[in-house]
């Protein structure tokens, strides 16, 4: 993006299979200009940053001789558990658009496959799909629906679609069954934050640690909530703590942003 003009798109680059870096838009392009020369195969590379597997033409009998048959190809048969690692491992390299293509070939062979099911949940809701994504939460929850990971990935696909109401909704029937469960309560100390309810936050976050004092996320969520009530010095302790944590113990980017928060409220 043109820090002068974030409205813009300048470029798009991606590295290639073989580590050359192209212009997507480019490519773009030049297949519109002259696609005689500018191949699909050339520009799915520098979409994906992969090339295309070899095609090679089936040979056939010369056109008229007597007896020839055009054979058909033999289809590529793919288990399910093939396509699951594939579309994982696209997964860890955050290629969700991939990753639901994956899920859909699963799907189409095995429909209530669950682990395909909730990964393309992940990838619709990853990639933009909130609409897609909740609906397909919906369907598993009809069949789950005391799975807490289920209820916590809904809260945040409503909070991606704006509708902050419903996720709180959702977490407080939730925790009237489950009162228990910190990572319903998390999230509802975020949704809560959104909505700026900081003192209804603060609380949230406060159980949360009581229990896991430990818990990075809670920590830089309740100093958030901290600072909106203006409490800056106790919103800073808050920030320290998340240093205290071992370092195998927390995402390395909550710790930057415990630090960067920090150093907002409490510049040298």
């Amino acid at each position: 993006m043109h820090p002068e003009h974030p409205d813009v798109v300048i470029a798009a680059r991606v590295i290639d299979a073989q580590g050359r870096r192209i212009n997507t838009f480019a490519q773009a392009g030049a297949r519109f200009r002259d696609g005689a020369t500018v191949g699909m195969a050339s520009l799915y590379t520098a979409l994906t940053g992969r090339t295309l597997s070899a095609w090679t033409r089936p040979e056939l009998p010369p056109a008229g001789t007597p007896g020839a048959v055009r054979s058909k190809p033999t289809p590529t048969i793919v288990d399910t558990a093939t396509l699951l690692s594939e579309a994982h491992r696209h997964a860890d390299l955050g290629h969700w658009g991939n990753v639901i293509l994956a899920c859909r070939r699963i799907l189409a062979i095995q429909p209530g496959h669950p682990q395909a099911r909730r990964l393309s949940v992940l990838a619709l809701a990853q990639s933009g799909s909130a609409e897609e994504a909740l609906q397909q939460l919906d369907d598993l929850r009809r069949q789950q629906p005391e799975d807490v990971e289920l209820i916590d990935w809904r809260a945040l696909v409503l909070v991606q679609l704006n509708r902050l109401d419903d996720a709180l909704g959702t977490l407080d029937m939730a925790l009237h069954r489950k009162p228990g469960e910190l990572s319903l309560m998390r999230r509802r100390g975020f949704v809560l934050l959104k909505k700026e309810r900081f003192a209804r936050a603060a609380s949230d976050f406060e159980r949360v640690l009581a229990s896991n004092p430990t818990d990075a996320e809670s920590l830089l969520g309740l100093a958030h909530a901290l600072e909106q009530q203006g409490q800056i010095s106790a919103a800073c302790e808050r920030l320290r703590a998340v240093f205290k944590i071992p370092a195998e113990q927390c995402d390395p980017t909550i710790a930057d942003a415990a630090r960067a928060k920090l150093a907002v409220l409490q510049p040298k």
